[in-house]
């Protein structure tokens, strides 16, 4: 098959969101709220070293924490491990 005219892509569609000028917007509410409950639920589960999405904790004191314990203890290796496609299906 020979293609004998270049692709031309369609033009992006805009879309304007509309927003609540005088007020709150009832779905940032929503958000939050949930954000709050979640956060009372879940965050005596978690251990005193995760820093993963938590308030009060960046990636910065993630890494702050991983050299105070890597220079105050006797540490022999390091393990990092990426598990980002570990859900996915087999192909």
């Amino acid at each position: 098959m020979t293609i004998t005219h270049p692709y031309h892509p369609l033009r992006g569609h805009r879309v304007t969101l509309v927003r609540i000028r005088h007020g709150v917007d009832p779905d940032l509410i929503v958000q939050r709220a949930t954000v709050a409950v979640l956060n009372a639920i879940y965050e005596e589960e978690f251990r005193g070293f995760s820093y993963g999405f938590r308030p009060g904790r960046s990636p910065h004191d993630a890494l702050d924490a991983v050299t105070v314990g890597i220079e105050k203890r006797n540490v022999n290796w390091v393990l990092d491990a990426d598990i980002r496609g570990f859900f996915e299906p087999a192909s």
